[in-house]
């Protein structure tokens, strides 16, 4: 089978959690609370930065 690209978006109330999710391999942080509102966006740039990897 051919190989998948899994984005990964970290989500925490901690306000130092954003640095360990980026180092682990996350593509997106977003802090907590969140609003339902704003996940649109947020998926829509991870979707776009998965766009520009494949160019």
């Amino acid at each position: 089978m051919g190989e998948t690209d899994v984005k990964m978006v970290g989500v925490s109330a901690d306000d130092h959690a954003m640095e360990a999710f980026m180092s682990a391999g996350a593509d997106l942080f977003v802090p907590k609370p969140m609003r339902m509102e704003a996940l649109g966006p947020i998926i829509q740039e991870v979707i776009n930065k998965k766009k520009n990897d494949m160019v």
